[in-house]
């Protein structure tokens, strides 16, 4: 069964579930963004340090596989304690992103 999904503005190549939503309040490099389980159809880009509103972690761009687009990043390392549950999520820019179908991307 094909669940709810967003898709990458324009090519429409599927990025997320909503089922692997974790959370609609982080903040990406362009506004608003969410954190998620898992992603689909990216490639992960070189690993480095980066210094966030909630400290230092090591992360990886993610990019579109269709476009190249980078639509977030990947949480490598959390280097403080009380950030370790980031560790192996994703973050994508809802600028990024489109809903598919009754996906809500509205505050509840």
């Amino acid at each position: 069964m094909l669940l709810l999904s967003k898709m990458l503005r324009p090519f429409g190549i599927h990025q997320a579930l909503q089922d692997e939503l974790v959370s609609k309040s982080f903040s990406g490099r362009e506004g608003a963004a969410y954190l998620m389980h898992s992603v689909i159809n990216v490639k992960i880009g070189k690993s480095e340090g980066r210094q966030l509103l909630t400290g230092y972690h090591t992360v990886a761009d993610i990019y579109c596989v269709g476009c190249g687009t980078t639509i977030g990043w990947t949480y490598l390392k959390a280097h403080e304690l009380s950030q370790k549950y980031k560790e192996g999520k994703y973050i994508v820019e809802k600028e990024r992103i489109m809903k598919e179908n009754a996906w809500s991307t509205e505050e509840s």
